[in-house]
């Protein structure tokens, strides 16, 4: 009987902070319409999944998506 080798999952830390911090440098809605290509899964960070998934619901609800926003 064979065994199965779990492998972690590929990521970057890096990549997951470029994302958000584009979007919080450039605050576009350009910015945000290409990031929410991206599923919350993409993530690798759990803290990076959960201020992504912020960042999402103020674009959603046409809030400005700003450090302050984000913290509340």
């Amino acid at each position: 009987m064979q065994t199965l080798e779990l492998r972690e999952q590929p990521n970057s830390p890096a990549a997951d902070a470029t994302v958000l911090g584009a979007i919080l440098m450039y605050k576009t809605r350009d910015a945000v319409d290409m990031a929410s290509a991206l599923p919350p899964e993409a993530f690798y960070n759990p803290a990076h999944r959960q201020i992504f998934k912020a960042i999402m619901a103020l674009y959603k609800a046409d809030s400005p998506i700003e450090l302050p926003s984000l913290s509340s």
